[in-house]
C-alpha cells in the first residue's frame, strides 16, 4: 500500500523520492536512526526543564516510562 503525502507537491515528492535512492538502504536507516536520536534528545531537554535537579540516569528513567509505559527498575 502506497500512501501520497497530503502536504507534498507531486515534484517535491519526485524529488524526495530521488534523494531516498541516492541514499541507499544504509544511509536511509542512518537518517531514521538520527532523527530518533534528536527527538529522544528533544524530549529529554523538555524533561530537563520541567524537572530541574533530576539526575541523567532519572531523566532516562522518566523517558522510558513515558515511551514505554513501564517503570524501570532503579539501578544500584
Amino acid at each position: 500500500m502506497i500512501f501520497e503525502p497530503l502536504d507534498t507537491s507531486p515534484s517535491a515528492q519526485a524529488l524526495q523520492d530521488q534523494a531516498h535512492l541516492r541514499l541507499g538502504p544504509e544511509g536511509r536507516l542512518r537518517v531514521a536512526l538520527e532523527l530518533s536520536e534528536a527527538v529522544r534528545n528533544l524530549r529529554l531537554a523538555g524533561l530537563r526543564t520541567v524537572s530541574p535537579g533530576v539526575s541523567e540516569a532519572e531523566l532516562v528513567r522518566m523517558f522510558i516510562s513515558e515511551r514505554h509505559g513501564i517503570q524501570p527498575e532503579a539501578s544500584p
